[in-house]
């Protein structure tokens, strides 16, 4: 990374031409973790004592809220600055010289880095927003192909890293991808278990090929390019005929899902690997097991490959290990244990390895983020491949962040006195100015994006022309592209520190506010000083033009917000109602709306609009106070259309609101203080900078539907209340939470008319019985109590599950109560005898949810604990007479979180953090999926069978069409994670619960 490193010229404006002409030039931009330790604090103690700032606390429990509109935001940001992902695949190319790896799981940020073998040395590196989960190199080494989470497949020039196209067809993941010998075609797999084949030159698909019920992990093709193999959970093998588009031949032996296949050199023999821990070799044209090898610890398998020469097989391990078999004599050759930066070796899972093409070399990736790289004849490690921070893009609190107008750059301003520019949508580091002796406290980039301007303790203002004509080659692949940043000259006027600038739209004109209580403006691009505007009695903390440029507000430490007319400089009004320094104001695109940000905690809107109908400029009516953050209001931004005003707080939250009616729409947390917001210029993302020294992108998506409110809401302490259903007869509502009590509400009126105490724990779960007269209640403690509904009396207390118990369904006759525990297995239990009938084998998993079929016949389970576990989710199906299980029909890329079945037992929906997955129950396949990228947290099918209420985990609420695939109504009111949902009987209402502790009563309607 070249940086910038300069001396500060005089207090005086220098004429251009005495300017030397200085370059940032492109780097790579390294993802690291931030942590609190090692934060650049005494950066913003300057400015906390000169304000009188509360300091930022430390972080607070996740915080969010509805959804805005037009603009909602995705659950997940993508941090620009963060820690390399694991290692999903290697691929070695065909002439040995480059090493290609793909990294990232689901919506994690994917890379693809490529290196040179000879020397070890990265040649390039792509960075893209969702997992990449495998690749490979054409034939003749002039394309990478990419299988990613995001459901395309994509092909890259491989010495440049060009994009080439993008295979859209699959409609989850790509798992796995491959070439045909001639190059002529692709071949993928997807997690909705097709196989597909492409044309490379055309880039058309040509063929679909089904037969897999599950997810389909790998696929490989043999020498002769006329045989396809696949693998995936459900445990086969399957050989397709490429030519005919059949399958040929399915190979079953494994007893758990296959991982990876490989044909030998000569294609006359197929590897598979397996979850089971085997590696099994099949004879291709018989279909015939010829040799099984099992993990000597058990251990899962993940990969695996022949050497060239096919005498030898490795195959890569859960916890970190590389088996190498003689093929021939089926010995165990040797065990490579890698090792790690401390000297111990790395546990963590192996899901991919590549031999290099003279057979000498083994690469390994590992899901710790490093590639190893091994001599096969001696299995001794001879290097490390791991992408590692730059030096240069270090965390630091992130003081201002702002887009260029056309989007392509973001640049922001850290506290350790640099400013970092950025490519706009991924966040590649382009160029860094630093090296300045004085502390910046404050930046703004000009209208047209040529020209930025610095302030801070130095009192002067400096100006930097930033030229970007330096080429870029596509996809941000290279380090051509060079910034010349041209310093213009020197703004001297300030007695003291600089702490607020702000352009006018026009670029005509820039203002400036300081320490020494004076807000000055000054003539771009000549650098004359306009006027000195008095006023305030306290620092200037924020400045801000009006849209058309004709006023200007400021705000200080003397809790004033003041608004100026531009041309004459005179002070048009004085608006005083916070309480504590003004620390952000902000004009809506309309210049109808002035926003103002405090240390008080609060948001004030002010009516500009209201003021000039009035002819009273002078006498602005305050329309509404927001009054949600817990701490100092440090920066506001208005959305591009004006619908959104996003506010960034000491209290790690930024919140999103109506600026029109104030109805707080959306809260995404971050794990610091949020110091700084900025509006993509086309509302496609928001931006925010934190304490911390992260800049947090959020991904928009656009609504047309207007929000609606709650009818009723019952407040309670946060994270508290976890579960509600509705009675049958649609009469009572219940609800149950941590405080040991399941409350009985009447409708719609919501009173509480019974409570239903003595639970030794709390509750996470209830569910009514069909009839209505039996209650079942999930505790933390494993149990499950069956309540009399009309007497109000403990039934049964089922021991449930002794890890935990998530979830209880009754059978349409209600004479069975299913539970879903955490011991990884489902259990059915009499509700006339409160005895247990049968449980299910253990799953590879929690079971997290029960359904019943209509008819009572079959039991869904779903599976799935994302954090602690690591694998996708489970859907299968049971023989509720026999216990048998009839059918594994598919998983999710992540856990899966809950299930139901439809009203005719056709479809089963199920949902989890990667959206819903509708299932044809009859095919055993996924036949569509909705809200994609919307982590879904809570999910409840309509009578209707055709509509679902979906929760997620910013709070945001709204009703699906199934059909149609997209939402009809949106509701907004609650501030956190959706913990459940319910619907009535006759679908008239939509009960939620929430993390903030609220109960929600809603409305459903669909005009």
């Amino acid at each position: 990374m070249s940086t910038l490193t300069t001396s500060w010229p005089g207090p005086t404006v220098s004429p251009r031409s005495e300017w030397p002409k200085l370059h940032l030039h492109s780097g790579r931009l390294g993802f690291a973790i931030a942590s609190v330790r090692g934060l650049v604090i005494g950066q913003l103690l300057l400015l906390h004592l000169a304000f009188g700032a509360e300091l930022p606390q430390t972080a607070a429990p996740l915080r969010a809220g509805s959804r805005p509109e037009p603009v909602t935001f995705e659950q997940r940001s993508i941090e620009l600055i963060r820690g390399p992902a694991p290692v999903t695949g290697v691929a070695v190319s065909p002439d040995g010289t480059l090493l290609a790896v793909s990294s990232g799981f689901g919506r994690d940020m994917g890379e693809l880095a490529v290196w040179n073998l000879a020397d070890r040395t990265k040649r390039y590196e792509l960075r893209r927003p969702y997992g990449i989960r495998s690749l490979a190199f054409a034939p003749d080494g002039k394309l990478i192909a990419t299988g990613d989470f995001d459901r395309i497949a994509r092909l890259y020039e491989a010495a440049s890293g060009e994009l080439v196209a993008e295979l859209a067809g699959h409609t989850i993941g790509v798992n796995s991808v491959a070439f045909s010998p001639d190059g002529r075609r692709l071949i993928t797999g997807g997690l909705e278990g097709t196989v597909r084949i492409w044309d490379v030159n055309s880039h058309k698909l040509l063929r679909t090929l089904s037969g897999h019920v599950q997810d389909v992990f790998s696929v490989a093709i043999s020498p002769d390019g006329r045989t396809i193999a696949s693998g995936g959970r459900d445990q086969a093998v399957r050989l397709w005929d490429v030519e005919a588009g059949q399958e040929r031949q399915r190979l079953a032996g494994h007893a758990s899902g296959i991982e990876y296949v490989a044909f030998s050199p000569d294609g006359v023999t197929l590897a598979s690997a397996g979850w089971d821990g085997a590696v099994k070799i099949w004879d291709v044209s018989s279909g015939e097991q010829r040799r099984t090898w099992s993990d000597p610890d058990g251990l899962r398998m993940y990969c695996v490959a022949f050497a060239p020469d096919g005498k030898t097989v490795a195959a890569g391990t859960s916890n970190g290990l590389v088996r190498i078999w003689d093929f021939a004599t089926g010995e165990l050759r040797a065990t490579l244990e890698a090792a790690g930066p401390d000297g111990e070796k790395r546990s963590d899972a192996v899901f991919s390895i590549g031999f290099t093409p003279d057979g000498k070399l083994l690469a390994v990736g590992h899901t710790d983020a490093a590639t190893t790289l091994w001599e096969v004849a001696a299995a001794r490690q001879v290097a490390v491949l791991r992408t590692e921070p730059d030096p240069d893009d270090q965390p630091s609190t992130v003081l201002a962040v702002a887009y260029s107008p056309d989007g392509r750059r973001l640049v922001s301003l850290h506290a350790d006195r640099t400013v970092r520019i950025r490519e706009g949508q991924k966040g590649k580091l382009q160029g860094i100015l630093k090296g300045q002796d004085d502390e910046i406290a404050c930046m703004a980039l000009s209208p047209d994006g040529a020209l930025l301007a610095t302030g801070g303790s130095g009192k002067d203002i400096i100006l930097w022309a930033i030229d970007a004509s330096g080429s870029e080659s596509p996809a941000g692949a290279s380090e051509n592209a060079t910034f010349r940043v041209s310093p213009r000259g020197t703004l001297a006027g300030h007695t003291s520190s600089v702490f607020s600038l702000a352009f006018s739209r026009d670029g005509r004109w820039l203002a400036s506010g300081g320490f020494d209580h004076a807000v000055r403006l000054w003539s771009i691009p000549d650098g004359a000083a306009k006027a000195t505007l008095a006023g305030h009695s306290g620092a200037v903390r924020t400045v801000a033009f009006a849209p058309d440029g004709r006023r200007l507000a400021t705000g200080g430490s003397d809790h004033r917000v003041i608004l100026w007319n531009a041309s004459t400089g005179q002070a048009v009004a004085t608006l005083e109602s916070h309480t504590e320094p003004v620390c952000a104001v902000a004009f809506s695109p309309d210049g109808a709306v002035l926003a103002s940000g405090s240390e008080d905690r609060t948001i004030k809107i002010w009516d500009l609009k209201l003021a000039d109908a009035a002819g009273r400029s002078g006498d602005v009516p305050l329309r509404t106070t927001l009054e949600r953050h817990t701490g100092a209001v440090w920066c506001l931004a208005f959305s591009p259309q004006g619908k959104t005003l996003a506010s960034g707080g000491l209290d790690n939250v930024c919140r999103l609101w109506n600026p029109q009616t104030g109805a707080l729409r959306a809260a995404p947390a971050c794990d610091s203080a949020v110091i700084s917001v900025a509006f993509a210029p086309d509302a496609a993302a928001l931006v925010m900078g934190t304490y911390d020294g992260l800049l947090s992108m959020r991904q928009a998506r656009v609504f047309d539907t207007s929000l609606d409110a709650p009818l009723a809401t019952i407040p309670g302490p946060p994270d508290t209340l976890m579960s509600v259903a509705f009675s049958p007869d649609g009469q009572t509502l219940a609800s149950a939470g941590k405080d040991l009590t399941v409350t009985l509400r009447r409708l719609p009126s919501c009173e509480p008319v019974r409570e239903l105490t003595g639970h030794p724990m709390g509750v996470c779960h209830i569910a009514f019985s069909p009839d209505g007269k039996t209650l079942g209640a999930c505790m933390y403690n494993g149990q499950v109590l069956l309540w009399d509904v009309p007497a109000g009396q403990r039934r049964w207390l089922l021991p449930g599950h002794p890890e935990g118990t998530r979830r209880v369904a009754f059978s349409p006759d209600g004479a069975i109560a299913a539970t879903a525990g955490t011991d990884q297995t489902a259990k059915l239990w009499s509700v006339a005898t409160g005895q247990l009938a049968r449980s299910t084998p253990v799953q590879a998993m929690p079971v997290s949810d029960v359904a019943f079929s209509p008819d009572g016949r079959t039991l869904a389970t779903a599976t799935g604990n994302w954090r602690q576990w690591r694998l996708p989710g489970e859907l299968r199906l049971w023989d509720v007479q026999t216990g048998e299980e009839l059918a594994g029909l598919g998983s999710h890329a992540m856990e899966i979180k809950g299930l139901m079945f439809d009203p005719r037992g056709e479809r089963i929906f199920s949902y989890g953090p990667n959206g819903v997955r509708i299932w044809n129950v009859a095919a055993r396949r996924q036949e569509a999926a909705l809200a994609e990228g919307t982590a879904v947290c809570a999910c409840v099918l309509l009578p209707d069978g055709e509509h679902l209420a979906i929760g997620d985990n910013q709070g945001g609420l709204a009703v699906w069409q199934v059909a149609g695939g997209k939402p009809l109504r949106q509701y907004t009111g609650h501030e956190d994670m959706i913990f459940q949902l319910a619907c009535s009987p006759d679908g008239a209402y939509l009960a939620s619960s929430g993390k903030d502790g609220a109960l929600k009563l809603w409305r459903i309607r669909f005009d």
